[in-house]
C-alpha cells in the first residue's frame, strides 16, 4: 500500500500536466480552426451573391440598353427618296415652259413669274408648294451649293428677304445653268445666277 500511495503520488502531478496541456490545445489553432471556416466559407458565400447580383445588374442593364436601341431603330422613319423621280419630272415640265412671256402672278400655263414657274412645274409633277417665292424658300429643305441636282432651286435674297427663284438644271464650266421667269419683257429661259447672293433648296 505505502508502494501505491507514492506511486499515485507520482503520477497526480502528471497527470494534472498532460490535462492541463489538453486544454491549451483546445484553446489553441486547432480550437480556433472550425470559426475560421466557417468565417471562410461565410465570406465565400457573400462573394458568391455578390457576383451573382453584380452579374444580374450586368444583364439587366445589357437588356434595357438592346431594346432601347432596338426601339430607336424601330421609330426612325424611313427614307424613300421618293420625290427625286417627281422632280426630274418638274424640270422637264418647267423646260417646256421655254419662252413663255413673263407676267407679274402669272402661274400658267401661258405666262409667268418667277414663283408661278415653279408652283405650275412642280405642281404638274405632283409636288405641292406654296405661291410665293419667300414662301418656296422657307418650305424647301435647304442644302449646300455642292449639292444641287436637276430640278432643285434657287433662291435669291437681298437684305434677308427672298425676292426671286429659278430651277438648277446643271453646272457648266463651274457655273450654274438655270432656268427661270427673269421679269418684265422678258421670258422664260436659261441663265446663269446674276449674283452671288443666293442660296439652294430641295424638294427631294
Amino acid at each position: 500500500m505505502p508502494s501505491f500511495a507514492r506511486t499515485r503520488r507520482t503520477l497526480m502531478p502528471l497527470l494534472l500536466s498532460l490535462f492541463l496541456l489538453g486544454g491549451l490545445a483546445l484553446t489553441g489553432p486547432a480550437a480556433t480552426a472550425a470559426p475560421s471556416r466557417q468565417a471562410s466559407a461565410a465570406n465565400g458565400q457573400a462573394d458568391h451573391a455578390a457576383r451573382k447580383h453584380k452579374h444580374r445588374k450586368h444583364k439587366h442593364k445589357h437588356r434595357k440598353r438592346h431594346h432601347k436601341k432596338r426601339h430607336h431603330h424601330a421609330t426612325q422613319p424611313a427614307a424613300t427618296g421618293g420625290n427625286s423621280s417627281r422632280i426630274e419630272r418638274a424640270a422637264t415640265i418647267a423646260l417646256q415652259q421655254l419662252g413663255e412671256p413673263y407676267r407679274y402672278g402669272g402661274d400658267g400655263p401661258s405666262s409667268f413669274d418667277c414663283s408661278g414657274l415653279m408652283q405650275y412645274s412642280f405642281g404638274k409633277a405632283g409636288i405641292k408648294i406654296p405661291r410665293t417665292a419667300a414662301a418656296q424658300a422657307g418650305r424647301a429643305h435647304h442644302i449646300a451649293r455642292s449639292q444641287l441636282r436637276r430640278g432643285d432651286t434657287l433662291y435669291f435674297t437681298s437684305g434677308g428677304h427672298v425676292y426671286h427663284t429659278a430651277m438648277f438644271l446643271k453646272w457648266s464650266h463651274g457655273s450654274v445653268q438655270m432656268l427661270h421667269a427673269p421679269g418684265s419683257g422678258d421670258h422664260v429661259r436659261i441663265a446663269k445666277p446674276w449674283t452671288n447672293s443666293w442660296f439652294a433648296g430641295t424638294f427631294r
